[in-house]
């Protein structure tokens, strides 16, 4: 599950929460795997991890230039047993290599390597 950047007049990071909480717990007899990116990157604390933790859903890690990267976050980002992660990168500057995305373009190894 994807979610847009919210403007705290909008939503807070604490009224995202409690909504979040009552989906998650509608969904609990489910067997569906689910992941969450958020793109608020002020609301990927422990309060967030421990909610997804508890209903055994994943964190998307997601490498965008204005989010924090996993090495960086204060909090254990490990909230169950598979990881999803999005490596998106600099689009716009890989655009301006190739339009066809039938090959790597970056090398993103090192990265995957990191801890």
């Amino acid at each position: 599950m994807q979610f847009p950047y919210f403007n705290e007049p909008d939503l807070s990071a604490d009224d995202f929460l409690a909504r979040l909480r009552s989906f998650l717990k509608r969904l609990e007899s489910t067997t569906v795997r689910l992941a969450i990116e958020i793109r608020n990157k002020a609301w990927l604390d422990q309060k967030f991890a421990d909610l997804l933790r508890l209903h055994q859903v994943a964190l998307v890690l997601q490498d965008q230039e204005w989010m924090p990267r996993p090495d960086q976050l204060k909090f254990d980002y490990v909230t169950t047993d598979f990881a999803y992660i999005r490596l998106l990168g600099d689009r716009k500057g890989i655009e301006r290599q190739t339009k066809v995305w039938d090959r790597v373009i970056v090398d993103r190894s090192a990265e995957l390597q990191s801890r």
